[in-house]
């Protein structure tokens, strides 16, 4: 009887633990669609706040209110997209935990236990479902990044091309568009640092030690 009670309390911590994985990798996805095709706006105080972080105080007056403005408005977005998946991502891992330590918790090694197979059904799809959520969000935000290179690029090119040629702002969109695609964090790290492929490491791991442990006893 304990051990039935237990059980469903992990379950369905574990469950609620793996919707909220999922609400809340929704709702940013959702917040970064908000942006597809449109420029963000931001008002003059955060952008000026933007500015002191990123650019020397001797250029700010060059910024604000020239063409390179939009353009630091779509920097100042994927620096706040990045910043907010970095958050998010680290979730991921806490479902994967919880699946090791249930799936260890039901080893032969510590009591004569069975897992049966609806349990095993119930946590394996919650926890894909979580991974999956992360993979989905980290394309969304690639996606939204290479929408605004290409708006960058297209900047850059029109800038170049006026009639005066507006090379001033054409470099600071060129400085812009250089840092985007240099963003490292978050969604957009590198693939072997994401935490949706580096969670895949924490069941495996785990399984493997816990089977070692079965074996040898």
């Amino acid at each position: 009887m304990i051990n039935k009670v237990i059980l469903w309390i992990a379950v369905l911590s574990f469950l609620l633990l793996t919707f909220f994985v999922l609400y809340t990798t929704i709702m940013l996805r959702r917040f970064i669609k908000q942006f597809s095709y449109k420029q963000p706006q931001w008002n003059l105080s955060s952008l000026e706040l933007f500015l002191q972080k990123w650019i020397k105080n001797a250029e700010l007056p060059q910024w604000i209110g020239s063409k390179a403005e939009e353009a630091l408005s779509d920097w100042m977005l994927i620096q706040l997209i990045a910043k907010r998946t970095e958050v998010v991502g680290k979730l991921i891992y806490f479902p994967f935990i919880v699946w090791v330590l249930i799936a260890v918790s039901r080893l032969r090694y510590f009591d004569n236990w069975r897992t049966p197979l609806g349990l095993a059904i119930v946590i394996s799809l919650g926890a894909i479902l979580a991974w999956s959520c992360t993979v989905v969000l980290r394309r969304s935000a690639e996606e939204l990044r290479t929408e605004v290179t290409d708006r960058l690029a297209q900047q850059i090119i029109g800038a170049y091309s006026a009639e005066p040629p507006s090379r001033d702002d054409g470099d600071r969109i060129q400085y812009v568009l250089q840092e985007i695609k240099d963003i490292r964090k978050g969604a957009f790290a590198p693939f072997l640092q994401q935490p949706a492929l580096q969670s895949l490491l924490v069941p495996f791991v785990g399984i493997g030690g816990a089977n070692l442990l079965d074996f040898l006893s």
